[in-house]
């Protein structure tokens, strides 16, 4: 098999990615700005882009985007890239956004694999998110405060997702993926089934703020049928897990 190229390697998913490819016997490299430089053939290589910030604030980067031209220009066998199921919904993000969007607009000039994916969660994810932020609150005390509780969010546990995009390095399929669970939780949701799985006989969930985002319907067989592809861990399975490695 090809040897697999990875930008952001060393990130959640990276990191779980290359645990999973190496369990395979696969041959994983980080690549970096530095590579570029070398004057390497990758047309029998794989690159999946996974090194693009997730905090777009105030500007769009241009940068993270020529640096996309760069990569395309290398010619790789096939690429593969991670976008965001956000494009559909996040109106509180446009550049992150745009972002997505101006770099899957490179990548299908290369017919890459693109996939779209929801919130990714699993053990020992470093950066704070939803899911750490209610666990924490809760191992302090039985009072949860946040924002936007009946807004709906769908996760996605992390092997699931290696899993798919093993199977995009093995078949090379083009085209646009949305990669989801199928099963969207409130935050209030999210918060009750943390309070059954700890046994907690009451918490207090307070809300600061509401900004109520519409959930757009996401259509996901396209991916199921073309990969042979589902999620195997829920989320009341996932979150038990995260339970347990939090104690």
């Amino acid at each position: 098999m090809s040897k697999i190229y990875i930008t952001g390697i060393k990130g959640f998913i990276g990191s779980n990615l290359k645990l999973k490819l190496k369990k395979r016997k696969i041959k994983v490299k980080e690549f970096n700005k530095e590579i570029i430089k070398k004057n390497i053939n990758f047309s029998k290589e794989i690159l999946i882009h996974l090194g693009q910030s997730s905090v777009v604030k105030n500007k769009f980067n241009k940068m993270e985007v020529d640096f996309i031209k760069e990569l395309n220009k290398l010619n790789f066998m096939h690429y593969i890239y991670i976008s965001s199921t956000k494009i559909y919904d996040d109106i509180n993000h446009k550049n992150y956004v745009k972002l997505k969007l101006k770099s899957e607009e490179n990548f299908i000039k290369k017919k890459s694999t693109i996939f779209r994916c929801s919130n990714i969660y699993g053990p020992k994810q470093r950066k704070p998110n939803l899911l750490n932020i209610i666990i924490n609150q809760l191992e302090k005390g039985n009072l949860i405060i946040l924002d936007n509780l009946s807004n709906k969010i769908d996760y996605l546990w992390i092997e699931d997702l290696t899993d798919l995009i093993y199977k995009a390095i093995k078949f090379k399929i083009p085209g646009t993926f949305n990669v989801v669970s199928s099963e969207k939780y409130s935050v209030k949701q999210i918060c009750l089934k943390l309070k059954k799985l700890k046994n907690l006989k009451k918490i207090n969930i307070i809300e600061k703020k509401i900004n109520i985002i519409k959930s757009k319907k996401i259509y996901y067989k396209k991916t199921e049928n073309t990969f042979k592809w589902k999620p195997k861990i829920n989320l009341d399975r996932g979150l038990k897990i995260l339970l347990n490695e939090n104690k």
